[in-house]
């Protein structure tokens, strides 16, 4: 269909959604000052950054016969960690949803309730609060849960479980006292 997305965009296409992406931000943060940006998903975003910054090194690497060494990845997450430093030179909040995968023993037995973390490994330490989305159950019966795992506003809130994490009752566990 003509009107569908495109699952795998060209390099083109991402540099234009990259450039749309910040100037969409900075726009926000120029503008704004209170509230709330969300980026969903962090992977997803991350993705787009290090196929646009990343590209130079990827074309580098293969003339060279090479895949990318880890240090190669520095420039993207810079990017991505500017991004991120930049709201939080503001006054305004940021969330940043990212993926997980469950865990799968080595028979391959899927492991319940364990996943692995598909996000920027860097994210956890740039942020005052790091959280982690559960969920458990299907259709109407869905229990949902957000587990405190880095708070710097009170390190006491550190493995918090808080129940159907609304905004609202998220605020109440972090600022109890507003």
């Amino acid at each position: 269909d003509e009107g569908d997305i495109p699952l795998v965009k060209t390099l083109e296409e991402e540099i234009v959604i990259y450039e749309f992406a910040l100037k969409t931000i900075q726009a926000i943060l120029d503008n704004y000052h209170e509230g709330t940006i969300a980026i969903d998903t962090g992977t997803e975003f991350w993705h787009l950054v290090d196929a646009v910054e990343g590209e130079a090194i990827v074309k580098k690497r293969a003339k060279q016969g090479k895949d990318r060494f880890p240090f190669d990845y520095r420039v993207s997450n810079r990017a991505f960690r500017s991004v991120i430093d930049s709201v939080n030179a503001s006054d305004l909040n940021l969330i940043v949803t990212n993926h997980a995968q469950e865990k799968y023993s080595s028979k391959g037995v899927a492991q319940p309730g364990k996943f692995n973390y598909q996000g920027n490994k860097h994210l956890s330490k740039w942020v005052d609060v790091f959280m982690r989305l559960h969920s458990d159950g299907s259709g109407d019966s869905i229990e949902r849960w957000a587990e405190i795992e880095k708070c710097r506003l009170d390190d006491t809130l550190r493995e918090k479980e808080i129940v159907d994490p609304t905004w609202d009752e998220v605020m109440s566990v972090l600022y109890p006292n507003d």
